[in-house]
């Protein structure tokens, strides 16, 4: 069989060209040639090697740059696994050489019977170079394959609209109604960024998708905690799914606590205090725990404004662990009351757990908190 292409590489490309041309050589069931990549100046490897080799991935890329277009198209027709490194680098490959008419090319190999083959994983790749043409494609294809593909590419589009504005992740979220996928917004925003537009359109049963919410509650606590905090109180009621996780409230409470804006930071507990109190305990436990034995002075002056003092320094304390140094701020809680949250921890504790085993940790616990205690107070 004649080879359509045959290359001498560099050692660490010599790696890449092993690895890349074993998979390769396992496609005989297809009617098209094996592709073949010949490493002269480095001996094969085995597969177990290769996958610890540094910088593997560039080394396949430069493979892949020495081959010809058609055995690249070859090779995806012979098909691939999602997300494989291989396949990454033929289409990273193949959209350096032909750009977006590539994907275009590659849609025509995909049809509705066979999702998750090469058209998605183009769409995928795409998305992480220029998310705004990839979301065209989108628009384009969608119909063709049906309400699940292109999600991954859709999470991309959606990172990118976070840095732009709430109109446009917006636009994305309305054109992927229907799609099964969980999508998580963006971890970053652009200024002045309309999170309420977002979650408002996220709560709204039965219309687009499903929206992970807690990175945009977090970022908007974080800027406005007043406003999240109001937005999570007014619907509290009405859409029992905002406090169905801890976690949205605690992201609340702990940016509210933390902000330097007085009013702002009033404003936010105001609204705090009219959410069910089961919610807030529940709440302020997961916030203590988060802050992992630390004392926050600002959180627990949020906590006792809120009636949950004694729940805060309950999950505080359990959270102390034997490597960490014990967090100074204890000092301003007073002798009597680390006693009584030392009794009450240790009752509830052993409630929950009653097992021996349960017995010598908390007793292992108790000595530790102690010490630690005895140790600021020097």
């Amino acid at each position: 069989m004649k080879p359509i292409c045959h290359i001498a590489i560099a050692v660490v490309s010599g790696v890449a060209a092993a690895w890349l041309g074993s998979s390769l050589s396992k496609r005989q069931a297809s009617p098209f040639p094996t592709l073949i990549i010949e490493a002269k100046e480095s001996p094969r490897q085995t597969i177990a090697e290769i996958t610890q080799t540094p910088d593997r991935d560039r080394a396949l890329r430069q493979a892949a740059s020495r081959c010809t277009t058609e055995a690249l198209w070859d090779w995806l027709r012979q098909g691939f696994s999602s997300h494989d490194t291989n396949t990454n680098a033929v289409i990273s490959e193949l959209l350096d050489r032909e750009g977006t008419q590539a994907a275009v090319k590659a849609m025509a190999l995909e049809n509705a019977e066979s999702p998750g083959l090469p058209g998605e994983e183009f769409l995928r790749i795409l998305a992480e170079r220029d998310p705004w043409t990839a979301f065209d494609l989108y628009g384009k294809y969608r119909s063709t394959f049906g309400p699940a593909w292109g999600g991954e590419a859709l999470d991309k589009c959606l990172d990118a609209a976070g840095q732009v504005s709430a109109d446009r992740m917006l636009e994305i979220l309305k054109a992927a109604d229907g799609n099964p996928k969980m999508f998580y917004p963006p971890a970053t925003y652009a200024p002045g960024f309309d999170f309420q537009a977002v979650l408002d359109f996220s709560m709204q049963k039965g219309v687009g998708p499903t929206i992970e919410p807690s990175r945009l509650v977090g970022q908007w606590a974080a800027r406005a905690p007043g406003q999240a905090a109001a937005w999570i109180a007014e619907n509290s009621l009405s859409k029992p799914d905002v406090l169905q996780e801890g976690w949205l409230l605690r992201s609340v409470m702990a940016s509210a606590s933390r902000c330097d804006d007085p009013q702002a930071r009033e404003s936010a507990i105001r609204s705090l205090a009219t959410l069910p109190d089961e919610a807030r305990q529940k709440a302020w436990e997961s916030a203590a725990s988060e802050e992992k034995g630390k004392l926050d002075p600002r959180m627990l002056d949020a906590a006792t404004t809120l009636g949950a003092r004694d729940v805060f320094l309950s999950k505080s304390l359990r959270s102390i662990s034997g490597n960490a140094p014990l967090d100074p701020a204890w000092r301003t809680v007073s002798e009597s009351e680390r006693d009584a949250i030392m009794s009450s921890t240790l009752a509830r504790w052993e409630k929950e757990e009653p097992s021996p085993v349960a017995a010598k940790a908390r007793e292992r616990w108790k000595a530790t908190v102690l010490r630690k205690w005895n140790e600021i107070s020097q």
